[in-house]
């Protein structure tokens, strides 16, 4: 009998003494697809059942708030897919518009060869990015600017090559 009391006062004691020592709980923070799960084919699959095919893999008829809850998840789920490829596609709006940037400031370089030849070839990578960038994602910013950029570059450099034109033209070569 004093066994099983003084096993029992043991066992009390370390209950109480581990549940003491424990961290406390605290809520995990939130996660969305776009941070930590990649879209799968499961996930991208799931998002596509039916309530009727849920019904069946369950075994069961759902409630009507279950099924509103699925619904709801498919939709978030659905809504995160779509924004994970957005975000992959933001990049090449970017590039573009870095591109822009380069190609306006080698039009006014020093050097006109190097300076000239530069800001062609950016202009072009960033017209043509920039409109790849506006196909897939109409609302990239990054790439409208790219593109308006471009159009400014390509305006000046019809504005340069027709002063050169012109000072070419009213030269008269008076060595002689």
């Amino acid at each position: 009998m004093r066994i099983q009391l003084l096993g029992l006062f043991c066992l009390f004691f370390s209950i109480h003494t581990v549940g003491n020592t424990a961290p406390a709980l605290t809520a995990p923070p939130a996660v969305t697809i776009t941070d930590k799960i990649l879209p799968t084919a499961a996930l991208i699959t799931f998002s596509t059942l039916k309530i009727r095919d849920i019904e069946k893999l369950a075994g069961r008829k759902l409630t009507l708030k279950e099924k509103l809850a699925i619904k709801l998840y498919q939709w978030k789920l659905k809504k995160d897919i779509r924004h994970k490829k957005s975000d992959d596609k933001k990049d090449k709006g970017k590039m573009a518009m870095i591109f822009g940037i380069i190609g306006l400031v080698l039009l006014f370089a020093p050097i006109p060869i190097i300076g000239g030849l530069g800001a062609i070839v950016g202009i072009i990578l960033a017209l043509v990015l920039g409109y790849q960038a506006r196909k897939e994602n109409p609302n990239d910013k990054r790439a409208k600017t790219a593109i308006i950029l471009g159009w400014i570059g390509v305006g000046l450099i019809v504005l340069a090559i027709a002063l050169i034109a012109i000072l070419l033209a009213s030269w008269t070569g008076g060595w002689g």
